[in-house]
Formats: C-alpha cells, structure tokens, sequence
C-alpha cells in the first residue's frame, strides 16, 4: 500500500468518526436541553407555588381576633380593603423568591379581582360553620360558667378516687 492511499484511508476514517459521533452526540445533546429546560420550568412553578402559599400564610397571620374569637373564623381582618392586603403581602414577599418572580404577574387589579376560592366562599358553608360553632361555644359556656362543670368533676373525683389516679396519671 502506497503512502498516497495510506492517507486517503485515513482521511476517510476521521470524516466517517466525525459524523458518526454527530449523528450519535446531537440526540443527548437535545434530550439533555429539554431536560435542563423542564427542570427550569418546574423550579419556576415551584417558586410561584411558594410565593403564594408564604402569602397566604402571611394573610392567616392578620386575621380578625373578633371573628375568630366569636365565629370560629380565621377571617382576614376588616380595617382596610383585602386587595390592597394581599398586593402588600405579594410584594412583601416577592423579595424571597429573588428576581424569580414579577410583581405585575401576581398583581390583583380590577380586571383581575381578589376572589373567594374553595367551599369557604360559599354563603351556605360559612354559615353552617359559624351556626356549628356557635352551638358549640354558647353551650360549652353555658356549662362551664352556669353548671360550674369543673366543680363538679373535682368533687366526683374526691368522692371516688381518682382524684389520686388523675395526679399520678399527669405526673
């Protein structure tokens, strides 16, 4: 074999290896560009998922001690308008994320009102909630305040004798 088709030979085999790698390496390089890109997507909804349940719990931190205490109701409080709230709490909260997130995606406008979600937004639900409770609390106040309930149960542990295993028990 002479050096002229030594070399052509060679030429060759580097030129198929090129493409043959070519053909090989692009599929895993486009599978591993969707992957990057899935897992950027899902961070992102991850974030905005964070973002609204950290705002949401910022929102059950101002709720109505006079709701709660009379209806049983996490309720947001009444002093000021509830968009204005939930914008402040979104953009107090934005600053976690980072620069992850814009404010103008989350914003609530008049185009885009704040609005109840779930079965609390119901008239009827709300209403056999604060119905359930009130039954419970004015009862429960009823016994403990004019059946001295308390009193009562001290004095049927005297007379029988738990007195003795409930202060053993609690110790």
């Amino acid at each position: 074999m002479n050096k002229r088709t030594k070399n052509k030979l060679i030429r060759v085999t580097k030129g198929s290896i090129s493409v043959l790698l070519c053909l090989v390496i692009t599929p895993f390089l486009t599978l591993a560009a969707c992957l990057v890109e899935m897992y950027r997507y899902q961070t992102v909804t991850t974030s905005v998922q964070e973002l609204i349940d950290l705002s949401s719990f910022s929102a059950l931190a101002d709720y109505d001690p006079y709701l709660l205490e009379r209806f049983g109701l996490l309720a947001l409080s009444q002093n000021g308008d509830p968009n204005a709230v939930y914008q402040q709490l979104m953009t107090d909260n934005l600053g976690v994320m980072g620069q992850a997130v814009t404010p103008g995606l989350l914003s609530t406008t008049p185009a885009n009102p704040l609005s109840g979600f779930g079965s609390e937004s119901q008239y009827d639900v709300i209403r056999s909630q604060i119905t359930d409770f009130s039954e419970m609390t004015v009862l429960s106040e009823f016994a403990f305040k004019e059946l001295k309930i308390d009193e009562l149960i001290e004095k049927l542990e005297d007379l029988t004798g738990l007195s003795k295993i409930t202060d053993a028990a609690s110790a």
